[in-house]
This record gives C-alpha cells, sequence and structure tokens, in this order.
C-alpha cells in the first residue's frame, strides 16, 4: 500500500490551539488548496497526496508522472480511509480527528499520548533548553538566555526593563503570537492574556546580529546543492557539526 501524504499548512496554529474544532484561517486554506500536491517534490514514485480537487490535481500529476517517470496520484477524502501509511506535514488533534471522521481506523492513526508528545515538543520553552545547552557548549558566548513566564504583571515588567526583547505566545503560530516589548503597552494586556491562557509566554532579550547561519540537517543533507551554500553555513551531519568550508 502506498503512502498517504497530506500538506497542512495550517499544523502550527491548529497544534496551538490544542483542540479537535479548529477552523483554519482563510489564508491557511488558501495555502493548502494552492500548493496541496507540494508533496509530490519528496514523495516515494507511487505514493498518493490528498487533494480537495482531486480530479485538476490528477492532471498536473498526470503531467509530473510522465516527465519523472513516477506514479504519483491525487486522492480525495472519500479514499482516505483505504490508508494505513498517513505523512501529514504536521500531526494535531484537528488533523487526527478529520481523518478518523473521513474514514481512517484509528489503529493507523497516531495515540492521543503521541500528540501530545509533539505538542509539548513544539512548546516554545524546549528552544530555552536548547539556548542552555548551547551556551554550555559554548562557554566563551556571551547571551542573555530566555525565560518562562505565567504572570502577566511579569511579562510587563520584563517588557519595560527590556525594550529591545520580545515577548512570544507558548507556540509559534505563523508569526502571530510574538510582540515586540516596545509594543505591549501599545497592546490590549487581554492579548497577553490569552496567550498566557495557553501556556507560559516566553521572553527574550534582543542582541545585536553578527551574522546569518543556516543550518542543514543530516537527512536533508544529500538534498542540499553545496555550491549554493555560505561559508558561514553549518550543516549537521552525523551529530557533526560540520562548516561548509570544512566540506570536501
Amino acid at each position: 500500500m502506498p503512502k498517504l501524504r497530506i500538506f497542512n499548512p495550517e499544523h502550527d496554529m491548529a497544534l496551538a490551539f490544542g483542540g479537535t474544532n479548529y477552523t483554519p484561517t482563510p489564508l491557511a486554506q488558501k495555502l493548502r488548496r494552492d500548493l496541496q500536491m507540494l508533496p509530490a517534490w519528496f514523495s516515494a514514485s507511487n505514493d498518493s497526496i490528498l487533494s480537495r480537487n482531486p480530479e485538476l490535481d490528477s492532471n498536473w500529476a498526470e503531467c509530473i508522472n510522465k516527465r519523472y517517470k513516477t506514479s504519483i496520484k491525487a486522492v480525495s477524502t472519500q479514499e482516505v480511509g483505504a490508508f494505513n501509511d498517513i505523512e501529514p506535514w504536521g500531526w494535531n488533534r484537528y488533523l487526527r480527528r478529520r481523518l478518523f471522521l473521513d474514514g481512517v481506523q484509528e489503529c493507523f492513526l497516531p495515540s492521543e499520548e503521541c500528540i501530545n508528545d509533539i505538542r509539548n515538543l513544539s512548546h516554545r520553552r524546549i528552544s530555552i533548553s536548547f539556548h542552555h545547552e548551547f551556551m554550555e557548549r559554548i562557554p566563551e558566548l556571551q547571551d542573555n538566555i530566555p525565560i518562562e513566564s505565567s504572570d502577566l504583571n511579569e511579562v510587563i515588567d520584563f517588557a519595560r526593563k527590556h525594550p529591545k526583547a520580545y515577548v512570544k505566545a507558548p507556540w509559534s503560530s505563523s508569526g502571530k503570537g510574538v510582540y515586540r516589548a516596545l509594543d505591549i503597552n501599545a497592546l490590549d494586556n487581554g492579548t497577553v492574556a490569552v496567550s498566557l491562557e495557553k501556556g507560559d509566554a516566553k521572553l527574550s532579550d534582543s542582541g545585536e546580529m553578527v551574522m546569518d547561519v543556516t543550518v542543514y540537517s543530516y537527512e536533508l543533507y544529500d538534498m542540499v546543492d553545496i555550491a549554493s551554500l555560505e561559508e558561514n553555513d553549518v550543516i549537521i551531519r552525523k551529530n557533526e557539526e560540520v562548516k561548509v568550508t570544512e566540506l570536501e
């Protein structure tokens, strides 16, 4: 049985929402409609892709299949129940419920515990732990480590003391939920309070930019065009950091 791939760009906002009765924003829905066949470029040659317009997308897939000798197929929501291997852009409770209602057997869906783990690992507090580890590995690096708070008064006090800092909602939401400390006083405090209801806010001071650095994971190593990389870019390969200047 081929794998069913799903492009669901509303994933991070659905994950931040946390529940099953989520309604994607009009922009997220448009992005999904426009790019729903995006997985074709990284799918196996016989994978299927969920489409809300399978007739139109099947014509496009046919052209791609002829050109690249593949057999990718666009399928509708009525066909998803036949799949036992599903790989979306990201798992969340909203998508899990939608697929279950569309006929996918529950044994082929991630458990509630798994979804909880994904959500917890997506919380911005994980980046604070990473920040601590990064500072330990590079002791000469001078930086302010972000903090986490669920107290609205503490958040506002932090913003006033660090006007160049940022206050971030617990989960990423496609650019929403990130406020400059300078703007906190101009915001309705209820805006920040709503974010705190979903979890602790992340408070991070802003530093001066030294350089742009891009990090590529080992899984994507074979797909990276080395000639297009910059001198300061880093590739994480087999738990080993390799600078572009060190590559053969």
